[in-house]
Order: C-alpha cells, then structure tokens, then sequence
C-alpha cells in the first residue's frame, strides 16, 4: 500500500503545478475505454482446490499467476466537477503455474468488476488528480474445460491523473491496487488477499454535458 500513498501525493503535488483551471463539469455520463497491464503481487493461498466437472475437485500447490495485458472499460455519472460513480469491466490474460496438482502451466483470463465512488481534487490547472474506491468481484475463468471458473469478492483503491484533450476528452492515467478475497477452500489453510495492481491508461469521453 505504500507505493499507492507515494504516488497519490505525488498526484497532488503535481496538481498543484498546473495552469487555470478548467471550465466546472455539468452532470453527465462519461465512458473511458482503456489498457495497460495488470502484476499479480503475491501469490494465491499455498494450496487451494478447483472444481471440477468429474465432482472431484483438484488441489493446486505452490500457484503463482501471470503477470498480464489488461483492457477494460469503465462507465461513469460524473456529478457536479469533483465526484463520479464509475462502474469498472476489465479482463487481464494470465496464466496459472503450479508445483503441485497439474503439469506445465495454464492459461487463464481474469475479469475485474466494480461499482466505485470517485473524487476528482478540487486544485487549480488543467491536470486533475483523482482517487476512488471501490468494491465487485474477480472471475478466474481457467482454459480447461474440466475446470470450473471460481468468483472472489474484490475491493479496489484507484488514483490517477485526468488530462484535456478537448472539451468531450480527457487523456486518463490510472494505477489500481485490486484486493481480492481469495478462498482456500482447504480446511487447514488459510485464505489470503490477493494483491494486484493494475496500471492503465485510457481517454474519457464525455456523452452529455461539458467538460
């Protein structure tokens, strides 16, 4: 969590650097389609089990999933010029190595969703930092199709940069901690919290009201 706080107050300092501030956003619905990468920090519980089609469920050993590509999309009410609620779609492919349970590795996708509040700094300049929070879900879908896909319940913590390009679109930087609840599901192991962060960038596109 620290790098998060580092670079949030390096948001607000660099905030502070910019030009006249712009012109206060009407109410209205903003769509940011956008990529970057997603870096899977620690690892899953030491063992946890997968179902499975058979009715036998497979338990998996020393697992450590891929660093990946991310695309995504998020949707937003923008009300008044300093806060938004956003709802988050992202898919990451990944894949699944192991020590124990299968052989070689396997691919996978991620899909990320989430419903977050957003609160964009009310500072001067053209630049405008923002942070949020949020809360959804993560799907690990698994390339076999013996293998059930399994859902986790998802907090987030976002902060990043908007920047003008126009008055409908704005250049987004973004860097988002995702901390996923990951269940074992083997009685004598614990669960963990799954840390992954997310770092994209994306253009926000105004559908109604101004900039």
């Amino acid at each position: 969590m620290k790098p998060l706080r580092f670079v949030l107050l390096s948001l607000l300092a660099f905030g502070a650097l910019g030009a006249p501030k712009p012109v206060a956003a009407q109410v209205g619905l903003e769509i940011t389609p956008f990529a970057g990468g997603t870096f899977f920090l620690n690892s899953p519980p030491q063992r946890f089990r997968i179902g499975r089609t058979n009715g036998t469920d497979l338990e998996v050993g020393g697992a450590k999933f891929d660093d990946g590509p991310t695309l995504g999309v998020l949707l937003g009410l923008r009300l008044e010029d300093r806060y938004a609620i956003e709802g988050m779609f992202s898919w990451v492919s990944t894949g699944l190595q192991a020590s124990s349970g299968f052989s070689n590795s396997v691919d996978a996708n991620s899909y990320m969703y989430s419903l977050n509040f957003v609160f964009h700094l009310p500072m001067d300049g053209a630049v405008r930092p923002f942070f949020g929070l949020g809360v959804g879900g993560e799907t690990y879908d698994y390339q076999v199709s013996t293998w059930y896909n399994h859902t986790e319940w998802m907090g987030n913590i976002a902060a990043g940069l908007t920047i003008p390009v126009t008055s409908l679109a704005a250049l987004r930087l973004e860097v988002r901690d995702c901390l996923t609840w990951f269940e074992s599901r083997v009685a004598s192991v614990d669960n963990v919290t799954q840390n992954d962060l997310m770092l994209s960038a994306g253009v926000t596109f105004s559908i109604s009201g101004n900039r």
